[in-house]
Formats: structure tokens, C-alpha cells, sequence
């Protein structure tokens, strides 16, 4: 199976990026109809997303794919490869330069303010709502999902170590080695609850921290 490592490795991105391949594909709509589901098929399996909820309906999409068709795909996605990675690249270069997130506006005590991005240490769920916590212990809540923000913080800055919390770099103290491979990540300030990061994500995260 043709494996990249340069796929979106999550739902709204490989949305944007499969909408990027159909409108450069007029003249071989077939086949890149075709390596448009053959790539939700590897990021249904391959990408594991934290939504679930994205992901069904991915795997849903991607249900009907059989052997046949994934080989069809491989030999498409061959023959198409060089036309593919410039798409590819287009895409990341687009994503990298994106314009992202230097405050949020926030609502506290009858008051407006601004939180500015640096000054967030993480972001996390609690009742069932995203929060910030500065590196000051300040709280605040949005009227935003954890996805929506992951995506528009800058990923040099933020990792999305798991379904509830996401994380700055400047607030990472240490990281430490847990049970069943799990990393346990401690934070210059109190978090409400242990992060751990799965084995699954634990080099993605290593390697975010080293190269950076």
C-alpha cells in the first residue's frame, strides 16, 4: 500500500487537501475520484483521529474500497505520483503559511479581554467545554471545539497531545516514559489531570519537540 508521509495527518486537513487534488483534476476526474477515496481510506486507518465522530464518517466513506479498487489506486496514485507530491507541497507550503491565531477574545466577569497566544500554557476540555489556562493559572472559557483551535494555533508552537488537552512548548517541563509505552508529560504549572500521550503519538511528539 503507497504510504506518504507528507498526508495530512488529520480530518480538516485532509479535507482541505482533497478538495485541493478535485479542483486541479477536471481533465481526469475518474481517476483522482479514485485516489481522492483511496486517500481517505489511509487516513481513516492510518491517521487514527481523535474525532471519532470525523472518523466514522471517513470509514464510512471509505467502506466500500475493496482490494480491487486499492489496487486500482496504488497503480493510479504510480502513475500520477510527481503530479501528486506538487499538490502535496502546495498544500503544506498554503498550511505553513496560513495566518494563525495571535490572541483569543475572551469573556470573564461581565468583562471582555484578550488572551495572547504566548501567554496560554494550554489548552484543555472541562465541562465539556475548551478552556485556556495561562501560564499565570488564569482560566478562561471559549466558545470554541479543541479542534477548531488546534488548527488555527501555529503547530510549531501547540501540540494536540490527545483528545482533551493541547499543548505550548514553553510549557512543557519534563516528559517522562509511562506504562503500556504512554508518555506522561509534566507542565511548568498544575494541569487538572495527568496528560498522557498514547504510544501511537509518542514519536509524532518526540520529533515535534526536537525539531521544532
Amino acid at each position: 500500500m503507497v504510504k506518504s508521509k507528507k498526508y495530512p495527518q488529520n480530518s480538516i486537513d485532509m479535507n482541505n487537501y482533497l478538495n485541493n487534488i478535485n479542483s486541479d483534476a477536471r481533465t481526469q476526474d475518474k481517476d483522482f475520484k479514485l485516489i481522492r477515496d483511496f486517500l481517505l481510506y489511509l487516513n481513516a486507518f492510518e491517521a487514527k483521529s481523535e474525532d471519532k465522530e470525523k472518523e466514522g464518517k471517513i470509514l464510512r466513506l471509505a467502506d466500500h474500497l475493496d482490494k480491487q479498487t486499492i489496487s486500482m489506486a496504488n497503480f493510479r496514485i504510480s502513475h500520477y505520483r510527481s503530479k501528486i507530491e506538487m499538490m502535496e507541497e502546495a498544500f503544506l507550503t498554503n498550511a505553513s503559511t496560513e495566518k494563525k491565531k495571535s490572541s483569543f477574545l475572551v469573556f470573564k466577569n461581565q468583562k471582555y479581554k484578550t488572551v495572547e497566544t504566548k501567554d496560554i500554557a494550554f489548552f484543555h476540555i472541562t465541562n465539556d467545554s475548551a478552556a485556556i489556562r495561562c501560564f499565570d493559572n488564569q482560566e478562561f472559557t471559549l466558545n470554541k471545539s479543541l479542534d477548531n483551535i488546534t488548527h488555527v494555533v501555529s503547530p510549531d508552537q501547540f501540540f494536540r497531545v490527545n483528545r482533551k488537552f493541547l499543548i505550548n512548548f514553553r510549557a512543557i517541563k519534563e516528559v517522562e516514559h509511562y506504562f503500556l509505552r504512554k508518555l506522561f508529560v509534566k507542565l511548568v504549572i498544575e494541569t487538572p489531570e495527568q496528560i498522557l500521550i498514547n504510544k501511537e503519538k509518542t514519536q509524532n511528539f518526540l520529533s515535534w519537540m526536537e525539531n521544532r
